[in-house]
């Protein structure tokens, strides 16, 4: 590494964390001869320069701090070619010096004062995640000075285009992180916080270098344009529309928003308020649906032109997942075209085709290290939004259209998620788990409602018998309580404790695919603290009903479709009822539909359709 840092003109720093695992105050010299010992090892190597990372120093005197970077700076004088040290506070933010860490700023003035000049202070800005500004050059050098002399200018820390913030997105907009009004004497150096995925952090990298060179003269919007030439030069126009949908990390914990999609917010607003009123203009559906091909193009382009194999791999979940969620797009805007022209066959099966593809878009994972793998959504700003409004826009007048007079029979797929209508004419009806004896119970009824009816893994009958006990009354009390129960719920629908339960109740050998989990966090939380009622009532067993005697009197077509697990249950099923007929797949667990899809289409199509 240090070779190549010295080929490519960059310099190759190697840090160390002394503080980290516990510093022995007591033998503190020791303990700095012991870095120092290291930082020789790294200098025969062909490090060249260093730094000392101080965020976790905790309640250590900065006295011992202070002599640390002293017996650096002396150690790295006498080497006589070694680059200045950089070293990180604790408090390396505005926000963290004036109220956190290190409060009224008496951290910075201790090192400030005490550190050799040679030692170059870590400075994030106002918060973690924030921009190059002058105000926060300002801080840094003023702000609570005890002697009235300014601050030796800070070394920024630019958090960006970093996304341990929000694995799920990537950060490849423009530098708009990087003001141009600053004082280049009040400010030390930039250095970029780059992303897990290093080839697609370059248009970032690019942008710090180029504003580093020259503040004043830094065009933000001619850098990024430009970048992409640099950074490949095969496919440089499909790159660059790439990561015009690809920038903005919100929602994340720092209150950190980046633009993103901005050239087609004004059609995207125009296309939702024509939405909204009825009626969209086809001119205006014309240049949505030619903007998303673009964008498709630009996703099968990029992957089909370029040679940078580490690039085409990091980014290609991200360029699988915009893909399909503009296909989606294009589909949803000509299938409300279609419907604006009364064809509504045309307007159903384009429906029913860009609901297939959004729901694909939402499951695409990149691989993490150290951590479980992350859903990725790119597009979060303004297309996902778009993606959401036109369904629901849809699906309205879609259901009204198959619940009208002509049947059309349902097809299943094993690619696409499919879904029943309530017409008023009796339909097939497909239950999962606890669902099943709510299904059992409603076609008993009212036995007109349903023809056959397929339980997947139900929900014991000996098990919907139980009925709310005194302890279940107190717990559902606690639950309504607005602060503490909703607390409470928090608690129990974290995601670490739903892995745990889904990883024993459904998935027997306890790996609980990431799409799962994130699906069902998210539907834990989709009604904000409300969600907290529903789940009081299923886990106190307000919800059991006994469908012992409906089991036994019903005459509808009963099957019942299981894993390797769960056979107890529909053993019961079957002694009350003998007509009941029960599938077992093989290699499935709790939920075949997710274990062995293609398998269980397979028998949903035997069952429902033969």
């Amino acid at each position: 590494m240090v070779k190549v840092g010295n080929d490519s003109k960059c310099r190759f720093v190697w840090t160390a964390h002394p503080f980290m695992g516990g510093f022995n105050q007591a033998q503190a010299d020791q303990e700095i001869q012991a870095l120092l010992r290291k930082f020789d090892q790294l200098y025969d190597a062909g490090v060249r320069q260093f730094g000392v990372l101080g965020d976790d120093v905790g309640s250590l005197p900065r006295t011992i701090v202070i002599n640390m970077m002293t017996k650096v700076s002396e150690w790295a004088k006498k080497k006589g070619d070694v680059y200045d040290t950089v070293f990180c506070p604790a408090g390396y933010n505005h926000s963290w010096q004036s109220g956190g860490t290190g409060g009224n700023y008496a951290e910075l003035n201790e090192y400030d004062k005490g550190f050799p000049e040679d030692i170059k202070i870590f400075w994030t800005g106002e918060a973690v995640c924030k921009p190059i500004e002058q105000v926060t050059l300002d801080h840094f050098r003023t702000h609570r000075t005890t002697d009235g002399q300014k601050r030796r200018a800070p070394l920024f820390w630019l958090n960006w285009p970093v996304n341990d913030i929000n694995h799920g997105r990537l950060m490849m907009g423009k530098g708009v992180q990087l003001k141009t009004d600053v004082n280049p004497e009040d400010l030390a150096g930039a250095v970029t916080n780059p992303m897990q995925e290093s080839e697609v952090s370059k248009p970032a990298i690019f942008a710090v270098a180029d504003y580093s060179w020259n503040i004043a003269g830094f065009n933000m919007d001619k850098s990024w344009a430009d970048s992409f030439a640099y950074i490949d030069e095969n496919a440089s126009e499909e790159l660059h529309t790439l990561a015009k949908h690809m920038s903005n990390p919100e929602p994340n914990g720092h209150g950190l928003v980046l633009p993103e999609s901005e050239e087609i917010q004004g059609l995207i607003n125009t296309y939702k308020t024509q939405l909204a009123a009825g009626n969209v203009e086809e001119a205006t559906t014309t240049q949505l649906v030619a903007e998303m091909t673009t964008i498709i193009e630009a996703c099968d382009g990029f992957h089909a032109k370029s040679k940078n194999e580490a690039m085409k791999a990091e980014i290609l979940p991200f360029t699988n997942s915009l893909k399909d969620l503009c296909t989606a797009i294009r589909s949803f805007a000509q299938a409300q075209d279609a419907m604006q022209k009364n064809d509504m066959q045309s307007a159903f099966d384009l429906y029913m085709a860009g609901s297939g593809s959004y729901a694909t878009s939402q499951t695409y994972t990149k691989e993490m290290y150290n951590a479980s793998p992350a859903v990725v959504t790119p597009g979060s700003t303004h297309l996902i939004p778009l993606a959401k409004t036109l369904e629901a826009a849809l699906s309205d007048p879609m259901n009204d259209y198959v619940a009208g007079d002509v049947e059309r029979p349902l097809k299943i797929t094993a690619e696409a998620s499919f879904q029943t209508w309530q017409s008023g004419k009796p339909a097939d009806i497909i239950a999962t788990g606890s669902s099943a004896p709510i299904a059992i119970s409603a076609a008993y009824t009212n036995n007109k409602l349903y023809k056959k009816i397929l339980l997947v893994s139900p929900q014991a009958i000996s098990k919907a018998m139980i009925v709310p006990g005194k302890r279940a009354n107190i717990r559902r009390r606690l639950l309504s309580i607005p602060v503490i129960g909703t607390t409470i719920y928090n608690i129990c629908v974290r995601k670490g404790r739903l892995e745990n339960v889904l990883g024993k109740r459904t998935f027997g050998d306890g790996l609980v695919p990431i799409d799962y989990l994130n699906a069902s966090y998210e539907n834990a939380h989709l009604s904000g603290a409300s969600s907290k009622y529903l789940f009081s009532s299923t886990e106190c067993h307000y919800t059991t009903v006994s469908i012992t005697k409906a089991v036994k009197e019903l005459n509808n077509c009963i099957y019942i479709i299981n894993g390797d697990v769960n056979a107890a249950s529909a053993n019961e099923y079957v002694s009350l009822n003998s007509a009941i007929e029960v599938v077992n797949i093989p290699r499935a667990g709790a939920l075949p539909q997710v274990d062995e899809p293609e398998e269980f289409v397979k028998q949903c199509e035997i069952l429902l359709f033969n």
